[in-house]
């Protein structure tokens, strides 16, 4: 008897733990009356916000994969989680309203592909692995082993400037991702600060430095550009390490790389309120009309460094007022003249297949899923036929977005580095 009413009690509390689960599955939309919300998360922090202490206007919930928290009323950048790696959440609601069911969903999981456990703690005898954020939308599937560190660099005041996966047996970036959104995307500063350093994160034996690049014939390519984090100086500094480079030829870097640069922060300002990027060049084997070659090119950057064959962008956009998500590859192979150039527009999918890394795998595989299947050619006002870059994406600029009155100083640097290398050649 005792055995049939502790079944009984079983089933019980499991529909009602379904049920619950249901519901908070369930939520959805925005809710500005929350006071204050508490977020402990499973690597074993927490995060408190707040009306009182100024860091909180809003929480809008995803359904069942995760919800942002807005800050402020005046700014459309949120702090993202995902219920995977969400222990619990308290929230507080003004005027002695009933609480939002706050728990995340506790039985079901709906996403096969993030990443999870042991990847988000793992150590490394390379360097400084610091993996504990790689459950954020702009993370790609870590590659993981003992010699690929992850590796997050950020400040108090902006969070986040950008992390990277380094493969310390090949000295070379596979991946830097990041965002950008309303509150990173000010230029708070009107200079960059030019201050290449090496990355002391990374064990000095298998890290980039800076004789790899002296007198050779390649720039010292940004990933996540400087353009991009102006909103403090230390952003901006955190840019400028090793880490965050690939050797590239100036025609592509100060050329073709950087028009497509302008035009992601085009996009990040005028279609999404998050813009999701994972930046990157091939350091492994590329599969291309299913045949696999080498994405890395027969020269090496002052004998040392690998160059990349190919360079890649993956977007992912996020639209708060239609709760949507948008996604697009973009495929450039790397040469020593412009002419030599093409781009080609993408979908995730495309590009998964290419590179064999699993972009924007925190997301549900459902919403995942069906942003990277293909990409809306009217949403980005691109095209997906293959194009000689010489004039065609120069053209999309002027015909898409208004005429910069700042000087583009990221160009005017690379056309330096390449004016010196010129000079340093013919003294030789």
């Amino acid at each position: 008897m005792k055995k049939i009413c502790l079944i009984i009690f079983l089933c019980l509390s499991t529909l009602s733990l379904l049920a619950q689960n249901e519901e908070a599955i369930a939520m959805r939309g925005t809710y500005t009356n929350v006071t204050k919300i508490v977020v402990s998360l499973r690597n074993g922090t927490s995060l408190t916000y707040s009306t009182e202490a100024g860091n909180l206007y809003a929480i809008t919930f995803l359904g069942d994969h995760g919800f942002k928290v807005y800050q402020t009323e005046l700014e459309i950048s949120s702090d993202d989680y995902v219920y995977s790696e969400v222990l619990a959440t308290t929230i507080v609601l003004a005027g002695g309203d009933q609480p939002i069911d706050p728990d995340p969903p506790i039985v079901i999981d709906n996403n096969t592909n993030r990443n999870t456990g042991a990847a988000l703690t793992a150590k490394s005898s390379y360097g400084n692995q610091d993996a504990t954020h790689a459950w954020q939308y702009e993370y790609p599937k870590l590659k993981g082993g003992a010699s690929n560190l992850v590796i997050r660099k950020s400040t108090s005041d902006y969070g986040d400037t950008f992390a990277l996966e380094w493969d310390c047996t090949k000295k070379a970036n596979r991946w830097t991702c990041y965002r950008l959104d309303a509150k990173n995307s000010v230029k708070n500063i009107k200079n960059r600060t030019n201050d290449f350093k090496e990355d002391t994160d990374i064990k000095a034996a298998y890290r980039s430095k800076l004789s790899d690049y002296s007198g050779s014939d390649f720039d010292r390519g940004h990933l996540c550009p400087s353009a991009d984090r102006r909103c403090s100086l230390d952003q901006n500094k955190q840019t400028f390490f090793l880490s965050n480079m690939q050797p590239q030829y100036h025609a592509h870097n100060g050329g073709k790389w950087n028009t497509l640069e302008e035009k992601v922060r085009t996009w990040a300002d005028n279609l999404c309120d998050t813009l999701y990027i994972v930046k990157a060049a091939t350091i492994d084997d590329v599969v291309l009309d299913g045949t696999t070659q080498s994405g890395i090119m027969s020269v090496k950057c002052n004998g040392t460094l690998i160059v990349p064959a190919y360079f890649y962008m993956a977007l992912l956009a996020y639209k708060k007022s239609t709760d949507s998500f948008e996604a697009l590859g973009i495929w450039t192979n790397h040469a020593q003249e412009a002419k030599d150039i093409n781009i080609e527009y993408i979908s995730i999918d495309e590009l998964e297949r290419r590179t064999g890394i699993d972009f924007f795998c925190n997301l549900i595989d459902e919403k995942e899923d069906a942003a990277e299947a293909s990409f809306n050619t009217n949403y980005w006002n691109v095209s997906n036929v293959k194009s000689r870059a010489t004039f065609d994406i120069e053209r999309e600029m002027a015909n898409n977005t208004p005429a910069h009155e700042e000087i583009d100083t990221d160009f005017i640097e690379s056309c330096f580095d390449g004016i010196l290398r010129a000079n340093s050649q013919q003294a030789r």
